[in-house]
This record gives structure tokens, C-alpha cells and sequence, in this order.
């Protein structure tokens, strides 16, 4: 099996028993990274990411990463869930607090509050994008233009 393809996998504390389960279709080196580099930005005070996946790193910097199981793309998720419970029964502090298996109606909710409740955060984030992407997207709407002007 290819080492891109759909994968659980877990991050676990080589000084007890804390890990974290979680699933990709990335090359598991890529997203073990990402989480020990947004760990890091963390720890130095920048809270823009924050994983339970923390906690495992938090007991244990020297924490590793190895895959659980290969799948496919459409069992992933609920692979992930059965081995956290797994995992969870066999004695783990299974520090995932998020369920793997969430229905996109809920998660698109939770998002629409959490923009109700943080307006100037997104407003501050879509200005900035702007700012700095400004002559790119002028252009994009440009020929956009364009190209509507032409077919009409």
C-alpha cells in the first residue's frame, strides 16, 4: 500500500499512555509535522491552531507517529472513531476531543456560530487576504468581466 494513501494513525507519548488518533491521506510524515509545527508556534503564543493532539506533545516532546491502519478514503473517518474507542478500552488516555465522524449539517452550524460570535476576527482576516492578494484578484475579476462581456 502506498504510503499516501488513507491512513489512521496515531501520535502516542513514548513516556506514558497518551495519544492521539487521527486520520489522513497525506504521507503521515506531513501531518505528523504539521502538528508538532503548530505545537510549536503554540507554545510560542500563537494560538491561530490549537489540537488535542497538544496534550500528547505536551507530556512527551520527543512524542512519535505510526500508522494504525491503511483504509480507504471512505472509511477513514470511521476507522478513526473505532480505534479511539479501541484504544480508549485497552487503558490509552486518548486525548481527541473531537468525534471523527461528525455530520457536515453540525460542523457547518458550529461554524456559522463561531462567525456570529467572532465578526471582526474574519473581517480583519478577509481584509489582510485582500491587501495582500489585492492585484491578483483585480485581475481575476477582470477577465471575469470579460469573459462575460464576450459571451452576452
Amino acid at each position: 500500500m502506498s504510503k499516501k494513501a488513507p491512513k489512521v494513525y496515531i501520535i502516542k507519548s513514548t513516556q506514558s499512555k497518551t495519544c492521539y488518533i487521527g486520520s489522513c491521506s497525506n504521507y503521515l510524515s506531513i501531518r505528523f509535522y504539521q502538528h508538532k509545527y503548530y505545537y510549536n508556534k503554540w507554545m510560542d503564543g500563537n494560538d491561530t491552531h490549537n489540537y488535542s493532539s497538544f496534550l500528547v506533545f505536551n507530556d512527551d516532546p520527543e512524542a512519535v507517529g505510526e500508522v494504525i491502519e491503511f483504509c480507504g478514503k471512505e472509511e477513514m473517518k470511521e476507522r478513526e472513531s473505532y480505534f479511539i474507542k479501541k484504544y480508549k478500552e485497552d487503558g490509552w488516555d486518548v486525548v481527541n476531543i473531537n468525534d471523527a465522524v461528525i455530520d457536515k449539517e453540525r460542523r457547518n452550524a458550529r461554524m456559522r456560530q463561531y462567525y456570529l460570535e467572532n465578526p471582526e476576527k474574519y473581517n480583519k482576516r478577509a481584509m489582510t487576504y485582500y491587501y495582500l492578494h489585492r492585484d491578483k484578484i483585480l485581475e481575476k475579476r477582470r477577465k471575469e468581466y470579460a469573459k462575460k462581456s464576450t459571451v452576452n
